[in-house]
């Protein structure tokens, strides 16, 4: 018992305070850390606990968020990117909603950052939004989400 006086150390804590902006409408139920520093990456993933709503099978995590990761295996710290990724793997595993902050990241201390994560365009999503490209004949006919339309440019607006 002697020896374990002086080991103890305080864990690599990074606190992330989580937030969504307008841009995400779809339900989340899972997302995932991900700390890359110098040393290395490290990757925690989250479940939401919560009951489920009325109308759900599964809950969906409230906004804000607290996900609590501790780095102190993962021997990551220093100047860090911190990235989180959204996502509902009941449907699919498409990142529904990202955000990422850079953060310094003390060994042996806690450390808090805020994300606020937007809506991940799909993929093939690069032509615009539902009628981007203006009225028909004016520019094309806005077509499909992600689709631009015929004419109509990836730089159109949502109209």
């Amino acid at each position: 018992m002697a020896g374990a006086a002086g080991c103890a150390k305080d864990p690599t804590d990074l606190q992330v305070y989580v937030g969504v902006d307008s841009t995400v409408t779809t339900p989340i139920t899972s997302m995932r850390v991900t700390v890359a520093c110098a040393q290395g990456v490290a990757s925690h993933d989250f479940q939401a606990l919560s009951a489920p709503a009325a109308d759900a099978n599964i809950p969906q995590f409230p906004f804000p968020a607290l996900l609590d990761t501790q780095l102190s295996r993962d021997g990551v710290s220093g100047a860090c990117q911190v990235t989180v990724d959204a996502s509902d793997p009941t449907i699919d595993s498409t990142v529904l909603a990202s955000g990422t902050v850079a953060a310094t990241v003390p060994a042996n201390a806690t450390t808090k950052v805020s994300i606020i994560l937007t809506a991940v365009a799909p993929a093939g999503g690069a032509g615009g939004a539902a009628g981007a490209g203006g009225v028909a004949g004016a520019g094309g006919g806005g077509g499909v989400a992600g689709a631009g339309g015929i004419g109509g440019g990836a730089a159109g607006s949502a109209g």
